[in-house]
């Protein structure tokens, strides 16, 4: 192996998000709320807790009654921003705006507990 191989594999078995993100079904969503135009937090399998950042303002999400349409590209597994599809619209049957993706992020226990009130989906 090249020192450049083994300095990757170096990284990936010191960086435990790296080598085993964490993702979730996008069958198992279980909610959402958005506290501004370009964060969503998300809760999946029960309990486990994801922020989406979006790469600019998505307006649909600060109108009183927001609706969210997630998709993902191939798999329905989502373990980054770019396997999602995300769009809203500021009312159920609207029409939906795309909202561009930056960065999804699994948030700890303790992170997810300390979320402002009502910004926790």
């Amino acid at each position: 192996m090249t020192a450049r191989y083994l300095f990757v594999a170096a990284l990936l078995m010191a960086t435990p998000a790296l080598a085993n993100p964490r993702c979730f079904s996008i069958t198992q969503m279980n909610g959402w709320k958005s506290p501004d135009a370009r964060t969503i937090y998300i809760r999946a399998n029960g309990n486990e807790y994801y922020r989406l950042d979006l790469a600019r303002e998505c307006s649909a999400l600060k109108s009183i009654d927001p609706h969210l349409v997630l998709t993902s590209h191939g798999s329905n597994r989502i373990c980054s921003a770019l396997d999602l599809n995300v769009k809203a619209a500021d009312t159920p049957g609207g029409i939906a705006e795309p909202c561009f993706p930056k960065s999804l992020t699994a948030l700890s226990p303790a992170e997810a507990a300390a979320l402002p009130k009502g910004t926790k989906p």
